[in-house]
């Protein structure tokens, strides 16, 4: 999985789909990704406030797409606006965000 990925140097540009297991820990490998400027997390993953407390570390992220039911919260928000570099921003429906968010 994510383990894998992370060997790929070079890497600028990650898509993974829909119920991949996406979680906090492989949130937490892909954050050591060097070159990752794009990242699309497809729906149904259980990305969560801990795995975007992870994502916020990966300077350089430039686009980040987080798919519908990923439990993104206002604290996962609030992690996301410390990605200074960030232009580009998508979450999906049912993520919890709420007014505050």
């Amino acid at each position: 999985g994510c383990r894998n990925i992370q060997k790929l140097t070079g890497l600028v540009s990650l898509s993974l789909g829909s119920h991949s297991g996406i979680d906090a820990r492989a949130c937490q490998l892909l954050k050591e990704i060097t070159g990752l400027t794009h990242l699309v997390i497809g729906d149904n993953n259980g990305v969560g406030e801990e795995g975007l407390r992870h994502l916020k570390e990966r300077a350089g992220l430039k686009h980040l797409v987080i798919g519908e039911d990923n439990d993104v919260g206002v604290d996962g928000l609030r992690y996301l606006t410390e990605l200074t570099g960030l232009t580009h921003l998508e979450i999906g429906m049912v993520n919890d965000v709420g007014a505050d968010g």
